[in-house]
């Protein structure tokens, strides 16, 4: 079975993020496909965090993205310097 195609539209900053730390949009899209946490919401925007097979194994990668009517426009991706642990209040 094929896994399935995530629609993804990048804007500049989401670019540059992805140039300076490396990440392909393969981290990204599989971050989507197999998320460890989210979608959780901040604001109008949604966030997921995910760690990538193929790098980042010791940091997870946090993709903020908004959803529209049939693709996700990405804002910003980058590595998390540490352990990323929220407390829901």
């Amino acid at each position: 079975m094929r896994p399935v195609k995530v629609k993804l539209h990048f804007i500049r900053h989401a670019r540059n993020r992805m140039r300076l730390y490396k990440i392909t949009t393969e981290d990204v899209e599989e971050v989507f496909r197999a998320p460890l946490l989210g979608p959780e919401q901040e604001g109008a925007r949604s966030v997921l965090l995910g760690k990538p097979m193929r790098k980042f194994a010791d940091r997870s990668l946090k993709v903020v993205y908004v959803k529209e009517k049939d693709s996700y426009t990405v804002l910003s991706v980058y590595p998390l310097k540490k352990a990323y642990w929220r407390t829901k209040r």
